[in-house]
């Protein structure tokens, strides 16, 4: 009898919690229905309180791809830095001030809810393993707060991403960004950013001040195309990959493959060096600062007719034909008149060609000049003026890439050959995008490349001199290059490439590198849904930079790569929100009003 007894007593439990919870789900479907759904200052104080479930279950979903990420780049740290790995001495009070910096507290229950339990348990066992770094340090507060500040940024983004289909999408990132930004402030004091939350009546958005950082929230378009402008926009990216196949421009440039342009170019170098003698080697490498937000639309647009009608003017008649791979799903284009460009093979995926369109030389310039225009000409509104920005184009855009390579290409392509028919020692000059390096046996031309780059009044781009570096001994004041002082600088990161300036040995890897280049993680491609592209985005990033920054480990200290990390995830974490975010300018300041120009 006893145990038929508490069968009954279970089933009797069963029945009243069941009826119980039928009974909060009716009263709370009441209380649902009573409240309207345009009462944004409610909806604001209860979603600060208690996030909804669809929330929880839709964030879950979008954190694997941040964990494997994450993940990947961790295991680099721990085989790249093995002195993170030690005792179990300080790992206790370790613990406690990463899991503060995470957000793991009993206060923060809205950074509670961000990250799920999957991701906590993940970051447990991270925290475990770097235990050998005294917790008084400066080293140890750095590391701390950029490493895992990184992931935390990381994970705002894809918190944002997820909670942008649910109804309720931005009171949950007020108050943890509020916390980001308290951090941000402990380590850079002059920059600061606030963010607000605007009523509308259409749709909410976000309005975020910037003071101090106007220069890193540079313009980013997320563009979405039609089908028939898809093939406007591969038609012209395929006139401007034509004109930087020219050899003039393509002596020096270099694709963001290295295993393919980089070390083709390698080998006929390092062939001459060796015939040279192999003499000693002097490098200088040189970033360009805020290289999409300088580039002047009118100048821009007579680089490209002049190379237009440097290439194009001895065809009267050009004939532009595509053809489309079904497995592949992409697309080839040519034209039949240039020696060079073929249509595929019959016995290819390819199917049969078709003829785009017929141009001539005047015809082809004006359509070129027409959309270029037509897409990087934007106007603002301040009061009753309406002006228009002059320069700068949108980095992310099908088209930005080539156009800022065919822009600074240009520029320096006088520059470069000027240099190197100075000397006849071997010399080899290199660009990709905003990246250059000069690598020579010469030590005079070197340093009048150097004083060139250093001087604002003769070099004609900005330059960013916290990233220049070289291997030159000083000559008073006039080198004060490389993170470590110039003469224990011997490898320099370019393209993902590690390059020893003793031996000319390339490190790296290849196989990352062909996969998932730099040029598919900042261009997003007009057939893509705009979710998924910015997952792919951030997950490029952190396998690609902290990839280089970490492998980068004997060219740079572990305190410069802590702040490398934290700038990066600062810096990416501006971009990836411009792209997510309606990005509204409140304070206009006088570098704003430079950009801008009376229409």
């Amino acid at each position: 009898m006893e145990p038929a007894r508490k069968k009954l007593r279970r089933s009797m439990i069963q029945g009243n919690r069941s009826q119980s919870n039928k009974t909060s789900k009716s009263v709370k479907d009441k209380t649902s229905k009573k409240t309207p759904k345009n009462r944004w200052a409610c909806e604001c104080q209860k979603s600060l309180q208690t996030p909804p479930r669809k929330f929880m279950k839709k964030m879950s979903i979008n954190t694997r791809t941040v964990i494997s990420a994450v993940d990947s780049m961790l295991n680099d740290v721990f085989t790249r830095c093995p002195e993170l790995l030690g005792s179990e001495r300080n790992g206790l009070q370790f613990r406690r001030n990463v899991c503060h910096v995470l957000g793991f507290t009993k206060n923060q229950s809205v950074a509670n809810t961000l990250l799920t339990r999957k991701l906590k348990m993940k970051a447990v066992a991270w925290v475990t393993q770097f235990t050998d770094i005294p917790y008084r340090t400066r080293l140890f507060s750095e590391f701390c707060l950029g490493l895992f500040h990184m992931i935390q940024i990381v994970l705002l983004r894809h918190f944002y991403i997820a909670v942008n289909r649910v109804s309720q999408p931005v009171f949950y990132l007020k108050t943890h960004w509020h916390g980001l930004v308290q951090l941000h402030e402990n380590l850079l004091k002059s920059e600061k950013l606030e963010l607000a939350v605007i009523p509308t009546k259409g749709a909410r958005k976000i309005r975020w001040t910037p003071k101090g950082l106007s220069c890193l929230l540079r313009p980013i378009c997320l563009h979405r195309t039609e089908k028939d402008e898809k093939q406007n926009f591969e038609s012209l990216n395929f006139v401007l990959k034509t004109i930087l196949s020219h050899p003039e421009l393509s002596g020096t440039r270099t694709t963001t493959r290295p295993s393919k342009d980089l070390r083709l170019k390698w080998k006929h170098f390092h062939r001459e060096w060796v015939e040279a003698g192999s003499p000693k080697m002097f490098v200088v490498q040189s970033d360009l600062k805020d290289a999409f937000g300088c580039i002047e639309h009118q100048k821009l647009l007579d680089i490209v007719t002049k190379w237009l009608d440097k290439i194009f003017s001895s065809y009267p008649k050009l004939t532009l034909y595509r053809s489309y791979n079904r497995k592949k799903r992409t697309s080839s284009y040519w034209f039949q008149e240039i020696p060079g460009q073929t249509c595929p093979s019959p016995q290819s995926d390819y199917c049969t060609p078709k003829v785009v369109k017929t141009y001539t030389q005047k015809s082809l310039v004006y359509w070129v000049q027409r959309y270029i225009r037509q897409l990087f000409t934007s106007q603002v509104k301040i009061g009753k003026h309406i002006f228009e920005y002059a320069t700068g184009i949108l980095q992310g855009h099908p088209l930005s890439s080539n156009l800022c390579e065919l822009y600074y290409g240009d520029i320096f392509n006088s520059y470069h050959s000027d240099f190197k028919s100075e000397t006849s020692e071997p010399t080899l000059v290199l660009n990709a995008m905003d990246d250059m390096i000069l690598i020579t046996a010469d030590k005079h031309m070197a340093l009048r490349y150097l004083n060139f780059i250093r001087d604002k009044s003769e070099c004609p781009v900005p330059i960013n001199m916290s990233k220049l570096s070289s291997n030159l001994c000083p000559l008073g004041d006039a080198c004060k290059a490389g993170p470590t002082g110039p003469h224990t600088k011997k490898l320099f990161s370019f393209c993902g490439v590690n390059i020893h300036s003793e031996n000319l040995n390339l490190s790296g890897s290849y196989v990352n590198y062909e996969n998932k280049n730099m040029f598919h993680s900042f261009t997003f491609k007009p057939d893509q849904s705009h979710i998924r592209v910015i997952k792919n985005k951030l997950s490029f990033f952190l396998s690609l930079k902290a990839h280089a920054l970490f492998f980068d480990r004997e060219c740079n200290s572990l305190l410069t790569i802590v702040r490398n990390i934290f700038e990066l995830g600062v810096h990416q974490a501006c971009r990836f929100n411009s792209l997510a975010i309606n990005l509204c300018i409140q304070n206009y300041d006088s570098e704003l009003k430079q950009i801008l120009v009376r229409h």
